[in-house]
């Protein structure tokens, strides 16, 4: 059907690269177009999205259940004309569906860095990257003509989020799954901790990822650091904003991120930032953070204690710029981006 989109992502718990996908439902529906997901099973009770999520378009539930729930899913796939991939891992189910319905065009949204995985990129019709540095990287892949645009994140924070009470002074916190490094930033806070004994950092994960949280456990509990150290998981996002706007500093150790929504969300709280000078980051918040060479721990330090004493200069000092990201990664233009790439999809 012309002006139909099946919206795909199978992650587990979602995190900062689908949290706009409500965003972009909205402006479809807006705009007449048909919408519909596939969604992993467990990712519906799993998602930081309020309860009601599903509501927005139809949707299909992979259980990987046996052939009778993967034929359903190809019967479901093929009533669109586009198919919107939104993880690399799920790549094959749109190459699945394109199989019994090849007219079918598939566009592929790039949040992080690509694997090598080249040939999988011959089989799509467009891709469209969330930062320069990813695209970079594509270019390299000898790919650049699957290159459609640089579509940028929209955030969109709820009015009037209230804040928690947390412990510690100054209340430190890192966003992301536990794969970015989070074990760097203990040992920088296990120094840290020296000049700032009352300081407190809150590690924080979209999913619940029992085995990664038992490693940084494992390190915590080597340094002594289980009453400064806090690990939540699978936080709605409402529940995770409240601690967000709770927070004296975002930082980050990761960098490889693709864009980093979540330092995104801080700068629109007008939170202090410090995170390392490499990945989609440094485009997103090069006039706004502070930004350090990687493994440069002993002035990733240094830094988060100059902005623990000043917490309000370094705020003040950067209401304007928040406002101009505010303004930059709205809705409107994230909307009009996906609906020029989809129409020329189907023009063709």
């Amino acid at each position: 059907m012309k002006n139909s989109i099946l919206l795909v992502n199978l992650d587990k718990g979602w995190g900062g690269g689908q949290e706009y996908l409500i965003s972009l439902i909205d402006g479809l529906l807006t705009a007449n177009y048909q919408v519909g997901q596939i969604l992993k099973t467990n990712s519906i009770s799993d998602t930081r999205f309020p309860d009601n999520f599903t509501k927005y378009s139809n949707y299909f539930s992979l259980s990987f259940g046996g052939f009778k729930n993967i034929f359903n899913l190809i019967k479901f796939g093929t009533q669109y004309s586009i198919i919107h991939i939104h993880r690399e891992h799920d790549l094959w189910l749109g190459l699945l569906i394109k199989l019994f319905q090849p007219k079918i065009k598939i566009f592929f949204s790039q949040h992080i860095c690509p694997s090598r995985n080249r040939f999988i990129f011959n089989f799509i019709d467009a891709i469209s990257c969330n930062s320069e540095w990813v695209k970079d990287i594509f270019v390299k892949l000898n790919k650049p003509k699957l290159i459609v645009n640089i579509i940028s994140p929209c955030i969109e924070l709820p009015n009037n989020i209230e804040s928690v009470d947390l412990i510690g002074n100054p209340k430190i916190l890192m966003t992301g799954t536990f794969y970015k490094n989070q074990t760097e930033l203990i040992t920088i806070f296990n120094e840290l901790i020296e000049d700032l004994p009352e300081a407190h950092l809150y590690l924080i994960s979209p999913i619940n990822d029992s085995e990664r949280k038992d490693e940084l456990n494992k390190q915590i509990k080597s340094l002594k650091l289980e009453k400064q150290i806090s690990l939540i998981t699978g936080l709605k996002r409402l529940e995770y904003l409240k601690l967000l706007k709770s927070a004296d500093i975002l930082v980050s150790t990761y960098d490889k991120e693709g864009f980093g929504m979540a330092l995104l969300e801080a700068a629109f709280l007008n939170k202090p930032i410090i995170t390392y000078n490499q990945g989609g980051s440094v485009e997103l918040l090069q006039d706004y953070a502070i930004l350090i060479e990687p493994k440069n721990t002993a002035l990733f330090k240094t830094e988060l204690l100059k902005v623990s004493k000043n917490l309000e200069g370094y705020s003040e000092s950067r209401k304007e710029k928040s406002e101009y990201l505010k303004n930059k990664f709205n809705k409107q233009k994230f909307i009009q981006s996906h609906l020029e790439i989809y129409n020329k999809l189907i023009e063709n």
